[in-house]
C-alpha cells in the first residue's frame, strides 16, 4: 500500500443520540405518570372490549340453546374462544375472578362431547357470573358475595361432573 492513500475510518451513526433528549429526558415521576396513564387507558379499552365480548357470549348461549348440529357446535366453539380470550387477559387488569370462571368454563367445554340442556345451563351459569363480575367491576379476589358466587359455580361443576362421569 502506498503511503499516499488515505485511510477511511467508518464511524457508525449514534441512533440513541438521534432520539435522546439533550437535556436528559423526562424525570422518573413523569415517566411513571405516563406509564400509569397508559395502563389506565388499556384497562378502559379492556372493559369496553370485555363488555362487547360478554354480549356476544350471551348471543352464542342463546344460539346454542336453540340450535343443533353444526350450528350449535359453532356456537359452543365461539363460546370457548371468547371465554378463553377473556380469561387470558383478565388477570392483567386485576380481574382474577374472570380468569377463574373463564378457566372453569373452558375446562367444562373441553371435557364435554355433547351439549344438551344441562350442559348449556352450566355454560349459561358461567357466562352470567362473568357478566356479574364485569358489570360490578369485581377486581381482585372480590368480596364475600363474589367468593360465594365462585363457590356456587364450583359446586355446580362438581355435581355436573358426578352426573356425567363418562364425559
Amino acid at each position: 500500500m502506498s503511503s499516499t492513500s488515505a485511510e477511511k475510518v467508518y464511524s457508525p451513526r449514534n441512533r440513541i443520540a438521534d432520539v435522546a433528549s439533550p437535556d436528559g429526558g423526562p424525570d422518573l415521576e413523569t415517566i411513571l405518570a405516563r406509564v400509569k396513564a397508559g395502563i389506565e387507558e388499556l384497562a378502559q379499552e379492556y372493559l369496553g372490549e370485555a363488555q362487547d365480548e360478554l354480549a356476544e357470549l350471551s348471543v352464542c348461549v342463546n344460539l346454542a340453546q336453540t340450535s343443533a348440529g353444526a350450528e350449535q357446535s359453532e356456537a359452543i366453539n365461539r363460546i370457548f374462544r371468547i371465554s378463553h380470550d377473556l380469561r387470558g387477559v383478565a388477570g392483567s387488569f386485576d380481574y382474577p375472578l374472570m380468569t377463574q370462571i373463564g378457566s372453569s368454563l373452558c375446562s367444562m367445554i373441553e371435557k364435554t362431547d355433547t351439549f344438551g340442556p344441562l350442559e348449556i345451563a352450566v355454560i349459561d351459569l358461567h357466562v352470567g357470573a362473568m357478566q356479574t363480575i364485569m358489570s360490578n367491576r369485581m377486581t381482585g379476589d372480590g368480596d364475600a358475595k363474589a367468593r360465594e358466587m365462585i363457590s356456587g359455580i364450583d359446586a355446580v361443576v362438581r355435581k355436573y361432573a358426578e352426573k356425567t362421569p363418562d364425559r
